[in-house]
């Protein structure tokens, strides 16, 4: 799929994400009293995506699943889409700095990232942060004719900008790079491994952040990838050479 179509599907859907929000928000702001317009002035407002520093010793963290639907290129006809367990945990290193860390994993596909970001508000209601993540995937899969295993070591820089829509409501758009470090996959006895650093592709992540029930907090959030390499499916082995759109959806409720 070219970037210029990507780009402008994306863009088509953070406008609807944008417009059923803002209306959700507006009628649940009818029922609840008024509070202070901007996360500034709410120490209490849960957050993972929005790029506001966190500060000192602070922690925040979710809680959900994630699910990647796989382009037929890569599956064919075995079209089958498994959750996984999806945790990040944020921890406040100074005034704009701190840590995030993200666990996606269900056995068969498995991926730590942990890396720095450096938060800074640019007004009452948008802040910008970069951050270079690096990430760990692996897997072992076990059959009756053969085993097979592999991991790898992949690289994220990434920017975020964030639009605190209303005093409830916060939304955020990340772009990354992928950067393929290392791969080894062995399938039986015979293994190959590549530890040449690769541009594989980038992403965008669309996360909305807001009240779900009472004084409970939910994380929605769609990924797009348009990528060579997606370690989620590196069992398959795939042998083409060229860049898929991988897109991925996420829940998450804060701990």
């Amino acid at each position: 799929m070219p970037l210029y179509r990507l780009f402008f599907r994306l863009s088509v859907f953070l406008v609807f994400l944008l417009m059923v929000a803002t209306g959700v928000s507006v009628q649940a702001q009818r029922h609840r009293p008024r509070l202070p317009r901007t996360i500034m002035a709410r120490p209490d407002m849960p957050f993972v995506y929005f790029p506001y520093p966190l500060g000192k010793k602070r922690w925040m963290g979710s809680l959900g699943l994630a699910f990647t639907v796989p382009p037929r290129a890569v599956t064919e006809e075995f079209q089958v889409t498994v959750p996984r367990s999806d945790l990040t945990v944020l921890r406040g290193l100074s005034k704009h700095i701190y840590l995030s860390a993200r666990l996606t994993a269900q056995g068969l596909q498995n991926h730590l990232s942990i890396g720095p970001r450096y938060a800074r508000p640019v007004s009452e209601r948008i802040s910008l942060s970069i951050g270079d993540d690096f990430g760990l995937w692996g897997g072992i899969l076990r059959s009756s004719q053969f085993n097979s295993q592999g991991f790898g070591l992949l690289n994220y820089p990434t920017v975020s900008l964030g639009y605190q829509v209303d005093p409830q409501l916060l939304l955020t758009l990340k772009a990354e790079v992928i950067l393929n470090l290392y791969n080894f996959s062995k399938v039986g006895q015979v293994a190959t491994k590549t530890n040449a650093m690769q541009l594989e592709g980038a992403g965008v992540t669309m996360a909305m952040e807001q009240p779900f029930y009472g004084r409970k907090h939910v994380l929605l959030g769609f990924r797009a990838l348009y990528t060579n390499f997606n370690w989620q499916f590196w069992a398959l082995f795939p042998t083409f050479d060229r860049r898929l759109f991988y897109p991925e959806l996420f829940i998450g409720f804060y701990l």
